[in-house]
């Protein structure tokens, strides 16, 4: 190799990425997961809220608790937690900087959800107020979704990668719904990429079919609220 040709190669650019856990450990590329059934379930009932021996005015039981326990369990079992490591391994800063990810091929059943848009636990009591709107504000690096008909596209802005550093997206689910293979593309655009930096890290996903009740809901896949954790 010349050394024009050394010189050339050193200025590429050059990108890593890796998927990792919440907790930012390395992922495993295989997973086991629980897709959950159920029937129809009944309304949830409990004694009143109280303090003492007074109640707690304006509380009253979730009698929707077993269906939102129900779907809560489904989602989180039935899901891979990721967040994706993106390494600037160039000489140079990657500027106005974005990546997207997307699930391949698309007719995998799937859900993408970023954190931002996790289902809230459920609780065997609500109030009044939990009712009232909440506004939050946005972080452009927060991931969004980009749907075109039954595909799903996530992305992020992170403004510029310098040389050396590495970006640690925010943390993200796929929901599954089946055991399957399927590869999770992933995608990086900036000012000095042209083309985009591409990549595929291919997924096992095994699992069981199980089916749960109203009893095996709470017993094999409890949710600890604030109540509960009080005590």
């Amino acid at each position: 190799m010349k050394m024009g040709e050394v010189a050339k190669v050193a200025d590429a650019p050059q990108v890593k990425i890796d998927v990792l856990n919440a907790d930012n450990s390395e992922h495993s590329l295989s997973a086991n997961l629980k897709f959950l059934r159920h029937g129809e379930l009944r309304d949830y009932t409990a004694a009143p809220t109280t303090i003492g021996i007074l109640p707690v005015l304006g509380t009253f039981a979730n009698s929707d608790y077993y269906r939102e326990l129900a779907s809560y369990a489904t989602f989180t079992a039935g899901s891979l937690t990721l967040k994706l490591r993106i390494g600037n391994h160039s000489v140079f800063p990657l500027k106005n900087c974005k990546f997207e990810f997307r699930v391949v091929p698309q007719d995998v059943p799937h859900l993408i959800v970023p954190e931002s848009d996790y289902p809230d636990k459920p609780k065997r009591t609500v109030g009044y107020s939990e009712n009232l709107p909440f506004f939050e504000t946005l972080d452009k690096q927060v991931i969004r979704l980009r749907k075109k008909g039954s595909q799903a596209t996530g992305y992020a802005r992170l403004d510029t990668i310098l040389s050396g550093d590495e970006f640690v997206t925010e943390e993200f689910m796929i929901q599954l719904f089946e055991p399957c293979k399927f590869e999770l593309e992933v995608k990086v655009l900036a000012e000095q990429l042209s083309p985009p930096f591409i990549k595929r890290i291919a997924f096992t996903v095994d699992g069981e079919h199980i089916a749960v009740n109203e009893n095996t809901l709470v017993h094999d896949f409890p949710v600890k609220d604030e109540e509960e954790l009080e005590e």
